[in-house]
């Protein structure tokens, strides 16, 4: 059991070190060091390591946008609250539809009907 932990630690250790070595550029403007170098330089020679490079969009490193960390976070945040925006204001919509039905169910047919017209006009598109 002791040596299926060290190889699976190991296995993990050593994807991570590859996949940071092909990560280098997105990640920081620093020219990577040595031993990365090296393990990106051999990893790339490779059929999985070019599909990966390829696949992560580091295959050609004078090409490769560094990511920018706190604009994706601050994209992420952004799409969190419209999220929330958006679920607030559909509560808030059913409730209200949920108070005024059993109102609108008690008036004469046809002031039901007019309601009911007015509140299923689809939107004018500007």
């Amino acid at each position: 059991m002791e040596h299926m932990n060290f190889f699976l630690a190991l296995v993990v250790a050593s994807l991570s070190f590859v996949g940071g070595s092909l990560l280098w550029a997105r990640l920081t403007k620093q020219p990577p060091p040595a031993a990365v170098e090296q393990v990106r330089n051999v990893v790339v020679q490779t059929q999985v390591g070019k599909q990966a490079a390829s696949v992560l969009g580091v295959s050609d490193e004078a090409h490769v946008q560094p990511i920018n960390i706190s604009k994706t976070a601050s994209d992420v945040i952004s799409a969190g609250e419209q999220a929330v925006e958006q679920r607030i204001q559909y509560i808030i919509v059913q409730n209200a539809i949920n108070q005024l039905m059993p109102q609108i169910d008690k008036l004469p047919k046809d002031q039901q009907t007019e309601i009911r017209q007015q509140l299923c006009v689809p939107p004018v598109k500007h």
